[in-house]
This record gives structure tokens, sequence and C-alpha cells, in this order.
């Protein structure tokens, strides 16, 4: 055995980030460890960059493929791996505290448990910010040394988990051969394996976030929705009622942008596996003597939708707004400061007369000069005919909506997620300055 942790990085054209990357690792505290390097046909120098490591340090071992996607690379690195533990890094992330490890690795001998996982932060525009599904875990993890995966039934924050080989091994469970969602089937499938968790307060992972348009093309939108699907049949299978929500709201909100954009109308493939989960979730819902008309959002919108107005959403959006007196905006974080740059660069930010969020604390607050105010409020107010524009993220999406729903207000745009990416690129130095 080669040490009690085998770390795993897929490396594919990442040489820019790769010293980074490299170097955090082998600065880990803990020395009984092996690092794992799948070459997944990089063509940058990526490859020369890791034989310059492996002469530095022998815990380093490389192994070469042709091109095949980060998915069947780690697949490769878990036939290779001798340690007791696996956890996995791309070659453009990097690991933020130098002990973590080790204490994920104690922290699943002294609990007696397979897995152990830490919160991530994601680094996007020269900002680090906390994963937004672990949250929850942290808290808990205050009062409870093991939890139940039962209980919280997440698919995202992988990276920041420290598996048990056996159990890998022992229920057969890879990635699956898709160039975009690979990992959370292989997330779910594990901890569903383990049953029980733990989790330390600490952040070990550094995720570089990257521009959603430099991400999907009409192939990885298949291999997203082909996850999305294996997530779905898995959690109706195995009564995940959670996982089941948190894979409806992915599809239907956070990735639904993605894949009318990138979906044409007679793309047949697509549309072939759209209906494929429709047809699931339509046959679940019958199952439990609940209404079976369903028609999942994205497909609803590539059979009925109006294509023009996606392919030409800010000239939609401006137009819209240009036409209305008064409008509001639903949250106030970095989407809002965002949308709100954009209204002014079209001289039509003078448009935005109140900023609605959930709770504001019983304090008075503003952005850009314009008031803030909790729904409750504005639910009370003269204001409450204005068409509301959701600048929340893609995630987040869902639960606005059914709380403007719930007060009663039906007259909401929510902004396209795509729209609100391409504007991180132009409106960062801007709307923080």
């Amino acid at each position: 055995m080669k040490g009690k942790i085998s770390v795993i990085i897929p490396v594919y054209n990442c040489a820019p980030y790769l010293h980074e990357c490299l170097d955090s690792v082998l600065a880990q505290t803990i020395q009984e460890m092996e690092v794992i390097c799948i070459d997944d046909g990089s063509t940058d120098g990526s490859d020369i960059i890791l034989k310059e490591y492996c002469g530095l340090d022998k815990r380093l071992r490389v192994f070469h493929q042709s091109n095949q996607g980060a998915g069947v690379a780690r697949n490769m690195g878990i036939e290779k791996a001798e340690g007791d533990f696996l956890i996995f890094l791309d070659g453009d992330d990097y690991y933020l505290n130098r002990d973590s490890l080790d204490k994920m690795y104690h922290t699943c001998i002294q609990n007696d448990v397979k897995i152990c996982g830490t919160a991530i932060m994601h680094l996007q525009n020269g900002k680090l910010s906390q994963d937004y599904f672990t949250r929850n875990i942290w808290t808990i993890s205050a009062q409870k040394k093991v939890m139940r995966y039962q209980d919280f039934q997440i698919d995202y924050g992988y990276q920041g988990f420290l598996i048990n080989r056996e159990l890998i091994l022992a229920h057969n469970i890879r990635f699956p051969n898709y160039r975009r969602f690979q990992d959370p089937p292989f997330f779910v499938r594990a901890m569903f394996a383990s049953g029980s968790f733990s989790f330390i307060q600490d952040y070990l992972y550094c995720y570089r976030v990257p521009a959603v348009t430099a991400r999907f093309n009409g192939e990885k939108v298949a291999d997203l929705l082909k996850g999305l699907r294996d997530n779905i049949e898995f959690a109706i299978e195995h009564d995940l009622d959670k996982l089941l929500e948190i894979s409806l709201m992915r599809l239907e909100y956070e990735y639904d942008s993605i894949i009318c954009h990138y979906t044409m109308p007679d793309d047949c493939k697509i549309i072939d596996l759209l209906w494929e989960i429709n047809d699931t979730i339509t046959g679940f819902m019958k199952r439990g003597r609940r209404a079976g008309n369903y028609l999942l959002r994205p497909l609803k919108f590539l059979l009925e939708g109006d294509r023009d107005r996606l392919e030409h959403y800010e000239d939609y959006l401006c137009d819209e707004i240009r036409n209305r007196d008064e409008i509001c905006l639903y949250g106030a974080g970095e989407m809002a400061r965002r949308f709100i740059w954009f209204l002014k660069q079209t001289k039509l930010s003078e448009k935005v007369k109140k900023i609605i969020v959930t709770d504001t604390d019983g304090k008075r607050q503003s952005l850009e000069g314009i008031e803030i105010m909790s729904l409750e409020e504005f639910s009370q107010s003269e204001a409450r005919d204005m068409r509301i524009y959701t600048a929340v993220g893609p995630v987040l999406q869902k639960d606005v909506l059914e709380n403007l729903q719930h007060y009663g207000y039906f007259n909401v745009e929510l902004l396209d997620g795509i729209f609100l990416d391409k504007l991180a690129a132009f409106s960062t130095g801007t709307a923080n300055g």
C-alpha cells in the first residue's frame, strides 16, 4: 500500500493552474499519501509539468490516456489507487488548508465511518464564497459526530469528501462516462452505500467556477440530462424524496436556461431524453395517486417556447422594461448587482423602485441607492402590482418563485441564468466599485 490516502487528479489542459494544484496537495501534512494523476490527453504541456513533479516527489504517480473525459480518468485512478481512502481533485483547482486531509482521515478512524467531508469554497471573479449545499451539514455537525445520508441526500460537493476505497470497490461504484454531471451519480451512490458520514468544520477544497458558456454544447447537455436522469431514477428506486426534489430543481431551474439555449427544436436526442425523464416523473406521480399531467419546464419551452426571444434575450428584456413605468427586483446579492449594472448601461436603472428579499431582519437597507424591503413588507405596500424580476442564482429560483406565489405574486420574470452568467464577465469591476 502506498499510503492512507489516494488523491486522484484528472488532468486535461490545465497547465496555468497545475503547479498551484500539485503544490497544495504535496503540502498536506499527512505524509502517508499517494497522488495519482491521470493525463487525459492534454495538449498544452500539462504532461511536462506532471513529469517534472514526478521527479520531485515519489508520492506522485502519472498515467496517460487519450482524451475520454474526467469521469473515465477518475475511474482509472480508482483502479490504480492503493490507499485506504480516496479523494478527488481537479487539475485546475487546489486545496486550501494544509492539515485538512489529516483531520478527515483521523475523523474517519475515530468515528468508524467510511466517509468524511468538509466544505468547499468557490472562486469566481477573484472572490471566495462557501458552497451553498453543505451549510446545513456544517451547522448540524457541531452537535453530531456521525450523520445519516438519509437526512440530507445531497448530490453536490464530492470533491470535499474522503471516501473509503473498499466501499467503492465492494459496491462497484464508478463515474459514468458522461462529459457533464458524472460526479453527482457517483457521489450519491457512494453516500447511499455508506449510509452514514462525518463532517469537519473546515475548508479543504477551492473550486474555480468556470463560465457556463465555456462548459456546454449540445453533446454535453445530453450527458447532463443522462446524469440527472440517473439520479432521478435512483431517488425513486430508493425512496430518496429529498434527492428527487433536488434533482428536479436542478433540471427545471438550475440547468433550465442551459438546456434551452443549447438545444435546437429538432434535436431529437435531447428531446427524447427529456421525454424519458418526464415519463419517469409522471409514472412516479401516478403511483403515488398524484396528478399525472406533468411537463418539465425545459421540455415545455422547447415544445412551445419562443426561440427568437431566447436568442435575443437582452433586447427582449430591455424592450419589456422600457415599456413599464416601474419594476421590482427580487434579490440583493451579486446577481442583483450585476443586473443593476446592466440596467445602468442600458439607461433603465431608474425603473427599479424596490428590491425585495425574503427577510431584512428588521433593518433598513439599500443597494445602489434602491430601498430593500422584505417580501412581507412589500406585500403590504402600494407597489405590489409591479412586475418582479428575480435576480438570484438558478439554484434559488424555485424557492423564490414559490415564496412569491405564496404571497399571491404571479407577475414574475425569472431572469435567464446564462444572461446573468455573461454579465459577470463585464459587471464585476463596476458593480463592486
